[in-house]
């Protein structure tokens, strides 16, 4: 009856389409990374005003996962996908 962390945390194909800003995106090409899809879920969890528990080793990036949402909406950039900046 337990629920996988995987099941928490599924993203589909829409919601990564662009969800960051072109900044954002741009700050992650520059240095040859890209988001993971745990920062990506919790950006998408944060437009929907959900609470997430993030569970990940050592270096997989949970700070910039938990700050990433208050980084976009402090930019005031849109995504691609018309998302606003400031979350609900």
């Amino acid at each position: 009856m337990g629920v996988s962390t995987l099941d928490l945390f599924t993203v589909t194909p829409s919601e990564t389409a662009h969800p960051l800003p072109r900044r954002f995106r741009d700050w992650f090409t520059s240095r040859g990374w890209s988001p993971r899809e745990h920062q990506l879920a919790l950006l998408a969890r944060a437009r929907e005003q959900r609470s997430a528990l993030l569970i990940a080793p050592t270096g997989a990036g949970k700070t910039l996962a938990g700050f990433l949402p208050t980084l976009v909406e402090l930019s005031g950039e849109e995504s691609d996908l018309g998302v606003p900046a400031h979350l609900p």
